[in-house]
């Protein structure tokens, strides 16, 4: 089930680096990317009202979907030059990277015993929240560098329901 969740990464064609760079195709392959991950922990959150057998599962794929994730962007060279946006993606995942491996492990865990009790519940608020706060600052980070990355190249960035496109 992993490998069927890791393919569609490859299925987005790696754009051209350097100089060669469409600066389209390398938005564009950021955006799929980042929406794998978006996509995947969509899946722990439905997971949560099976307990914590599918929230451990959803979890563990979310690490393996970010590392990769984090693999493919670490790996990206520049786009003529321009490396802000790409490393602002990186710190993105990296965010991510930690939410899956501390935060949602401890979410998954209060349900390990069964029911969460009412302590868990207010921790489990509190974890989302702060979650919230700080995947707000880091993802309207993102979104400006993509901003100054597309009016750098001539395009536009626009938001489709919760993918980001790109258009010229």
């Amino acid at each position: 089930m992993l490998l069927l969740l890791l393919a569609p990464a490859f299925a987005q064609e790696r754009p051209a680096t350097g100089g060669a760079c469409v600066p389209l195709a390398y938005s564009d392959y950021l955006v799929v990317l980042t929406d794998r991950m978006v996509d995947t922990s969509d899946k722990f959150v439905e997971a949560m009202d099976g307990g914590y057998a599918p929230m451990e599962s959803a979890r563990k794929t979310l690490v393996a979907v970010v590392a990769n994730t984090r693999a493919q962007v670490s790996s990206l060279g520049d786009c003529q030059g321009e490396t802000a946006y790409r490393d602002q993606v990186l710190k993105l995942v990296e965010f991510w990277d930690g939410m899956a491996r501390g935060e949602l492990a401890t979410l998954s865990g209060f349900f390990l015993d069964g029911e969460i009790t009412p302590d868990e519940a207010t921790a489990a608020g509190t974890i989302t929240t702060d979650l919230s706060t700080r995947g707000t600052v880091i993802e309207e980070a993102v979104g400006r560098s993509q901003a100054s990355f597309a009016s750098r190249f001539g395009f536009t960035v626009s938001d489709a329901g919760a993918d980001a496109a790109t258009t010229i």
